[in-house]
């Protein structure tokens, strides 16, 4: 069991400059206190990448390539990878035709279809209405 950390918690844990950081980072060390397990997923470390790169004038962290491996090798090392088996198709197209996901909400749609596919039953995120309950997860923010 345990929760999902989404891309913007992956952000302020890493960004010096996050005024999050100490929330994320809080709530990081008390799930984990609590006996709760963190983890990654292939689409966030994805996400975090490209936010991580982008210059900072659009928004992102303007990090260079290396200081991006330097930091995707940390989280690596910290917390374990969830699987993104051959279920998670199917799973994912039964929240889009159960729910009439569109837009933005699809990349949110496919994360929650990785915690179901692996039976994590809650996401740490800042952005918990990105994750109605409908879609069978819990979005809890730090």
């Amino acid at each position: 069991m345990g929760f999902l950390l989404d891309t913007n918690v992956l952000i302020a844990l890493l960004d010096r400059n996050s005024p999050a950081q100490g929330a994320a980072r809080t709530s990081l060390a008390a799930m984990l206190a609590f006996g709760e397990d963190a983890w990654l997923a292939p689409q966030t470390i994805v996400e975090f990448w490209a936010v991580a790169t982008k210059p900072v004038t659009s928004n992102g962290l303007g990090w260079t390539r290396d200081r991006t491996v330097s930091e995707v090798g940390r989280l690596l090392a910290m917390l374990p990878m969830l699987a993104e088996s051959s279920e998670l198709f199917p799973i994912w197209m039964g929240l889009f035709s159960e729910h009439s996901i569109s837009g933005k909400h699809v990349h949110d749609a496919r994360l929650a279809a990785i915690m179901l596919a692996n039976g994590i039953p809650k996401i740490l995120t800042f952005n918990v209405k990105d994750f109605p309950d409908r879609w069978g997860i819990a979005a809890v923010r730090p």
